[in-house]
Formats: structure tokens, C-alpha cells, sequence
């Protein structure tokens, strides 16, 4: 799935789906990171979000992100979000998500 400045890809390894995501999630890709994460849990209990290749998000990003939070934490689904760039490391602590999110 691809937009512009925006790719995400679902993978599949020992019961975990994995999204990786790269480019800019915003208002014009939020939907289509929300819609892999419910490709990737329509068969797995396990999810990990890559951030690796983020270079930016918005408030927009950040809803799709907390709503995956709270959709996981009433289904009991697992889930990390890992490799969160540096530079974006920020703007989870200034949304105070850094402690509510499991960010490994």
C-alpha cells in the first residue's frame, strides 16, 4: 500500500505480523496505516509497528496510532511499536505517549 511519501507493508514471521512503515504518516496515509493494522490482525494476536522508516507524523498519525492502542487493549491483542526514530522520540514524549504506549 502506497501514497505518496508513504509506504507500509505487512509481514509474517513466528506468529507475530509486523507493519513497517516509512515516509510520512499524516492526514493523507493515516487511514491506509490503520487499514494494514486490521489486515495484519485479521489473522494474528501478535502485532509489532515499525517505525524504522518514519520520517514525520502528525496529530492524524498519533489518533490512528491511539486508536490501535485501544482497539488492541480491548480485543487482548499483543502488540510494540519498535525502532522509533530519534528525532521522533519527541513528539511521543510531548503527546505524553511515550509512557502509555508499549515502545520497545
Amino acid at each position: 500500500m502506497e501514497e505518496e511519501h508513504f509506504n507500509v507493508t505487512v509481514s509474517r514471521a513466528d506468529g507475530v505480523a509486523t507493519v513497517s512503515v516509512s515516509g510520512d504518516l499524516d492526514l493523507g496515509s493515516a487511514d491506509t496505516f490503520r487499514s494494514a493494522v486490521d489486515q495484519a490482525l485479521a489473522d494474528s494476536r501478535r502485532l509489532e509497528i515499525d517505525f524504522s522508516g518514519l520520517n514525520f507524523i502528525d496529530s492524524s498519525g498519533i489518533r490512528a496510532l491511539v486508536s490501535i492502542h485501544n482497539a488492541c487493549e480491548v480485543d487482548g491483542y499483543t502488540y510494540r511499536v519498535v525502532a522509533v526514530p530519534p528525532r521522533l522520540q519527541r513528539t511521543f514524549h510531548l503527546a505524553g505517549l511515550d509512557t502509555v504506549l508499549p515502545f520497545s
